[in-house]
């Protein structure tokens, strides 16, 4: 089964990333909506609520959230995952207020809320541009700069569905860290 990224992968960039991102954000949920504890460890077999691309990405992003949410890394993390975050990240300070947070509190750390994400084209005079709403993928579309407007509903007209999962997620967030897509502002 070819993922719905590989299906509308452009002609030109036919080489597959085999090892792209490759360490994955596991959920230990005693609720449905709540997160207790995060297991962050390579992607073996499960499909991790989050793909980041390794844990120079995963660890600061974590920090950033924790210091946000008020969390705290001795109740939030998992033992192994605690000597590994402390490892890779600055020796920060922060009142720890909350114990838990819920999944959708999360995901709105690894994307903007409405957005439309502007990063090159097939062609120098074509942009591509990823629509998201509501912290989730819609999917994505190509257009001209000098012809046609970036009118969000236009661009909806003509975009290609994208699913709006871990993997899809996690390389949009990695290429906004970049500075590979930009924000159309």
């Amino acid at each position: 089964v070819r993922s719905t990224l590989d299906k509308h992968r452009p002609v030109y960039n036919t080489s597959k990333k085999k090892h792209f991102l490759n360490f994955g954000i596991f959920i230990d949920t005693k609720k449905g909506a709540e997160v207790d504890h995060v297991r962050i460890f390579p992607v073996r077999h499960k499909v991790p609520d989050f793909y980041f691309e390794g844990p120079k990405t995963i660890y600061p992003w974590l920090q950033k959230v924790m210091m946000s949410e008020g969390l705290d890394p001795f109740t939030f993390l998992l033992d192994r995952d605690r000597e590994h975050y402390f490892k890779h990240t600055q020796n920060l300070q922060w009142k720890a207020k909350v114990k838990c947070i819920g999944m959708s509190t999360l995901r709105s750390y690894m994307l903007p809320q409405e957005a439309v994400l502007v990063g090159p084209g097939r062609k120098s005079t074509e942009q591509s541009a990823i629509i998201i709403e509501n912290f989730r993928v819609l999917g994505y579309t190509y257009f001209y700069l000098a012809t046609d407007s970036t009118n969000v509903a236009q661009l909806k007209k003509r975009m290609v569905h994208l699913e709006s999962d871990a993997y899809t997620v996690g390389i949009m967030q990695h290429y906004l860290q970049l500075g590979y897509l930009k924000v159309l502002g």
